[in-house]
């Protein structure tokens, strides 16, 4: 009788860092319109906040997002600043509708990176 192979562990289980940054360079390279990205953005971003903090950054609205990164020990001001100005971009694109310029798409795709990318070590990385 033959084993059955497990199911490879996907990258959001397994580095969400990787994870993250992935998805959001593909949903900014996809052809789609910016209501969808933007919604689908938000709810990547969100999701690996989840997954990082272990908080329930997925139930919440951005000001509950906000309220919740004072529960994150060690998270930096600017660091929480800047993820809730993309998510509030994120809501204007979805929510009033906001037709994003060329150039405002750009920021935010490097702006959203430079943030993840300043949150502190996660606890594993830390100890390792």
């Amino acid at each position: 009788m033959v084993a059955e192979a497990k199911p490879r562990p996907s990258l959001r289980e397994t580095d969400p860092d990787a994870w993250i940054k992935a998805e959001l360079e593909r949903l900014f390279r996809q052809a789609i319109p910016p209501s969808e990205r933007y919604a689908a953005a938000s709810n990547r971003i969100r999701d690996y906040l989840e997954i990082r903090f272990g908080l329930p950054f997925l139930e919440w609205t951005s000001g509950e997002v906000r309220e919740g990164f004072d529960q994150v020990p060690g998270l930096p001001e600017r660091a929480a600043a800047n993820l809730v100005s993309a998510l509030g971009f994120c809501d204007l694109v979805v929510f009033a509708r906001h037709a994003p310029s060329a150039d405002e798409e750009a920021a935010f795709a490097s702006g959203i990176v430079t943030a993840l990318s300043s949150l502190p070590p996660r606890v594993r990385e830390a100890a390792a």
